[in-house]
């Protein structure tokens, strides 16, 4: 099967400690890896004021991943987000939709 590129951006509330946080991630992590996907780039864009309160809360650490896996890949991963209870929300699109051809082929190398 052919692989694209995907990202991911994913907020955790501020109610969890470094260490379950880091816990959080790795399960993302491990969900993109296990099936044979591949990290391009992980970052942690820290806490962040959200542009309104959603559900009572006002603040959130938000992580972005950009990676690379094909629909079985994918749909695993969406499995396990869906289950993981801690993640407040998360969102995957299309690097293609975003990034031009060049570019993309930039950061996949």
């Amino acid at each position: 099967m052919n692989s694209k590129a995907y990202e991911i951006l994913l907020i955790i509330l501020p109610n969890f400690s470094e260490e379950q946080r880091s816990n959080i991630t790795d399960v993302v992590q491990n969900g993109i890896t296990d099936k044979g996907g591949s990290i391009i780039e992980f970052q942690d864009l820290g806490l962040k004021e959200f542009a309104m309160e959603l559900r009572k809360e006002t603040q959130g650490y938000y992580y972005r991943c950009e990676f690379m896996a094909n629909n079985d890949q994918l749909t695993n991963l969406q499995t396990k987000l869906g289950v993981t209870e801690d993640i407040f929300r998360y969102m995957i699109v299309t690097l293609d939709s975003v990034l031009t051809k060049e570019a993309l082929a930039e950061r996949v190398k």
